[in-house]
């Protein structure tokens, strides 16, 4: 009885860097896959650092990843993950008034004053129209 090792170096394939959107303040779960080989292994273990499907925080992540071949062999890639958090309120006026638009989740906010008290806006989404009135209103969005 003997066991064959592959002796073939390990070639580790890592994606492209990731800019991906903020779903809260917390960041973004990101999947990713990072594929490694040999000539004779088609799926050599990976251990990602931090791993797909983990929460990224918002800013700029390098993801580690080492791929060790069954004969012990590794191989080493990086790339990046950065997570951004689009916090602009836009507005653009519309013929009886103008529509709210914003990203990266959020509760839009109004009130009658800069200093409040700020209120939610029942059911308002991303786009959401307003109609002029003749009420000073202020709007912000809240994550």
């Amino acid at each position: 009885m003997f066991t064959v090792v592959d002796p073939s170096p390990v070639t580790i394939l890592c994606p492209q860097d990731l800019v991906v959107p903020c779903t809260s303040m917390e960041g973004a779960v990101v999947e990713f896959e990072v594929v490694a080989r040999t000539t004779y292994e088609t799926n050599v273990a990976v251990v990602s650092t931090p791993p797909s499907g983990s929460r990224f925080p918002v800013g700029t992540t390098i993801v580690t990843n080492v791929a060790t071949s069954l004969a012990g062999n590794t191989a080493t890639c990086t790339f990046v993950v950065k997570v951004v958090c689009d916090r602009r309120l836009t507005v653009q006026r519309s013929q009886n008034g103008m529509t709210l638009t914003w990203s990266g989740g959020g509760t839009l906010e109004q009130a009658t004053s800069l200093t409040g008290p700020w209120q939610p806006v029942p059911g308002a989404e991303s786009p959401h129209p307003v109609r002029f009135t003749h009420q000073r209103v202020f709007y912000r969005v809240r994550y």
